[in-house]
């Protein structure tokens, strides 16, 4: 479904990624976990087109991806829900739910019932501006949006970050229903709660990909060396 060949992203002398190469069956949820500043999100952002890689290649449903704009990646059925959620809060829920299907807009109205399904919270206040919203609906208008281009790929970028627990705890649901029909890429760094959903668990340490267990086969001692221990 999403592969990745040799990846590498610099900034100045800095090397950010430094050859990561992974592949992410269809309909599995992977999560990648890694230090601050380890280059989760750097690498988030090359997959859809926002940071440009100095080397490697990017392959979604064996096509490859690398050249492709963002806007394009999107339509092929890759999207991103970036860190901090990035909604447009002075237009309505409604209309930040629509432009999500930009890239499908023939079948929006029938997919936005699909999604009000999945967050009926955001059913009663569809009129209401997003920057209304508290930072739990916000997150999860941010899923809502990305799911409306009815996506084959959907990449997340801490989407616990800054929320209370019992929003987390509904984020993680509703993911764990998408899971199995939707291919899902999740950075994160609530480990627990990520172990409890991943297939697979990737770690990223100062640019390289380091380590790739099952979830029953997590070695949690090297993971707890990789957060508190310095970086190699």
């Amino acid at each position: 479904m999403l592969r990745v060949e040799g990846l590498e992203v610099s900034y100045g002398h800095i090397k950010a990624l430094k050859g990561v190469s992974l592949e992410v069956p269809e309909g599995k949820l992977f999560v990648l976990l890694g230090r601050n500043g380890a280059g989760k999100s750097t690498l988030l952002l090359s997959l859809v087109g926002l940071i440009k890689p100095a080397a490697g290649r990017i392959f979604l449903n064996g096509e490859e991806i690398s050249k492709l704009p963002p806007w394009q990646r999107v339509k092929r059925g890759l999207v991103l829900v970036p860190e901090g959620r990035r909604i447009f809060p002075s237009l309505t829920v409604k209309e930040n739910l629509e432009l999500g299907a930009f890239s499908a807009p023939k079948g929006a109205a029938s997919r936005l019932e699909e999604v009000l399904e999945i967050f009926p919270a955001l059913k009663e206040r569809l009129l209401f501006p997003a920057g209304a919203l508290s930072g739990g609906e916000q997150q999860m208008l941010a899923l809502a949006r990305a799911l409306m281009s009815n996506p084959k790929v959907m990449l997340l970028d801490e989407p616990s970050m800054g929320l209370a627990p019992k929003v987390v705890g509904e984020i993680y649901r509703i993911l764990e229903k998408l899971k199995g029909g939707l291919t899902i890429f999740l950075v994160e760094q609530n480990v627990n709660r990520a172990l409890s959903l991943a297939d697979r668990v990737l770690l990223l340490e100062s640019g390289r990909l380091s380590a790739s267990w099952h979830r029953e086969e997590v070695d949690l001692k090297l993971l707890e060396a990789a957060y508190l221990g310095e970086e190699k």
